[in-house]
């Protein structure tokens, strides 16, 4: 499926959209928090904005770095997920447990 994905330009822009979005929701929920986890949402907020915004200018440029990074074997894919899911939780951590 990802494959799918990076293939096409169209659907990487659409991708760019999605991230942009996250990176203003992140921006938006950490804006009047005076907390230093606040703070590492906010940046974390424009570097995804910004990334998304390169993302969806140099499309090209994006999708030949995604195609050589989604054609690495099983195990390096499993353990870059695994490493996702852990940053991923961590920041649900502070979303749920700190800022609120």
């Amino acid at each position: 499926m990802i494959r799918r994905i990076i293939n096409k330009k169209g659907t990487l822009r659409i991708v760019g959209v999605f991230t942009a979005v996250l990176g203003l929701a992140l921006i938006a929920s950490a804006w009047n928090v005076h907390q230093s986890a606040a703070l590492i949402l906010y940046w974390l907020g424009w570097v995804l904005f910004f990334a998304a915004i390169v993302e969806m200018i140099f499309t090209a440029f994006v999708q030949r770095i995604a195609i050589s990074i989604w054609s690495m074997n099983n195990t390096t894919a499993r353990i870059l997920g695994l490493v996702a899911m852990i940053i991923g939780a961590f920041f649900i951590y502070l979303g749920i447990a700190v800022l609120h």
